[in-house]
């Protein structure tokens, strides 16, 4: 059946990057704060996110965030929060008949403009075609 190899990786993926890739992630992180700002993070990452309430919120400073952070973490925050939402559009894309607006909605993104453009920049393509590719 075509598509089903799609659809079998992107199930495969969802799950390692549900259970295995947040563990990896904060595997061998001992700091509680950072774990704390991970596991928030994933789980807040479709609202909008302001780094000063979200620095507050947890009780450190954005000074002792940017430390914190590029101490222990691969990859800038900016960047992760960023992923989190194309690899949740992209699933969308792939599940739904949701509008290319209705997707940057849910998945986080301030509007469809800036949703098309990360999502082409990450993944090469534009999300109408990744949908066609279905």
């Amino acid at each position: 059946l075509p598509g089903t190899i799609d659809r079998m990786d992107l199930q495969a993926w969802n799950l390692i990057s549900e259970l295995l890739l947040p563990g990896e992630l904060e595997k061998g992180k001992k700091d509680p704060v950072l774990n704390s700002l991970l596991q928030d993070m994933r789980k807040n990452f479709r609202k909008p996110m302001d780094l000063n309430e979200f620095c507050l919120k947890h009780g450190i400073s954005r000074a002792s965030f940017y430390r914190l952070w590029k101490r222990s973490m691969p990859i800038p925050a900016a960047r992760y929060l960023a992923e989190l939402r194309l690899q949740f559009a992209k699933k969308l894309l792939r599940t739904t008949r949701y509008t290319s607006q209705q997707i940057a909605f849910e998945s986080g993104f301030s509007d469809a403009a800036t949703f098309n453009r990360a999502y082409r920049r990450y993944y090469g393509c534009s999300p109408l075609s990744e949908r066609k590719r279905e």
